[in-house]
């Protein structure tokens, strides 16, 4: 079946409406949303789908590659839009529930790694899950530098004579204001949502 295309944010959501149900967002499903776990591919698409079943744009929006949101010129306020406008030109989709959906199956791919999901074994939605390497430093006040990376995290460290070096070029501001009130640095991996395809929209 071939991918959903995504020209503009609004049509994401052709494919999320239907997800959401009349239902209230259930306590689980609300923390997964505002504490989503980006640490592997499924958990990653689990937390999307909390967001989506919580009609909580923000949430969704934190789960989405940053390639995805370039290529559809998706920002937050453009989300936001979209989904209104989604939801007006669809009404109720049939793929059913977001918080229904079980995992099926991942599959490995030079893309990324497709997560299927469905009712009852029959698949419904697949969520193609990219990495996202980052690092990010901070202070008690919040984020002092960080960026996107090309490369995993471990490409960028060295082991020298017992000392573990980190070499990542260009990553700081040149008014970088020094390390004296820095309290955490990242250096992660992150799994988040490239691209969404409808597989089975029948009721």
């Amino acid at each position: 079946m071939a991918p959903v295309p995504l020209p503009r944010p609004g049509l994401v959501l052709l494919l999320l409406g239907g997800l959401l149900g009349a239902c209230a967002c259930p306590p689980e499903a609300r923390l997964l949303a505002e504490r989503p776990d980006f640490r592997t591919p499924e958990a990653a698409a689990r937390s999307f789908l909390a967001a989506v079943a919580c009609d909580d744009p923000k949430a969704e929006y934190r789960c989405l590659a940053e390639d995805l949101k370039r290529e559809t010129g998706a920002t937050l306020d453009a989300w936001m839009l979209g989904r209104v406008e989604a939801r007006r030109e669809i009404g109720e989709f049939l793929l059913g529930r977001a918080l229904r959906l079980e995992h099926l199956a991942s599959t490995p791919g030079e893309e990324g790694v497709r997560t299927v999901w469905g009712l009852g074994g029959r698949p419904r939605l697949g969520l193609l899950m990219v990495p996202q390497h980052y690092f990010d430093l901070y202070d008690a006040e919040g984020p002092l530098a960080g960026r996107l990376l090309d490369r995993p995290p471990a490409a960028w460290l060295k082991a020298e004579d017992g000392t573990l070096r980190l070499e990542i070029p260009g990553a700081l501001p040149r008014r970088f204001p020094g390390f004296a009130g820095a309290t955490r640095f990242e250096l992660g991996t992150e799994w988040k949502v490239r691209r969404i395809e409808a597989l089975d929209s029948r009721g």
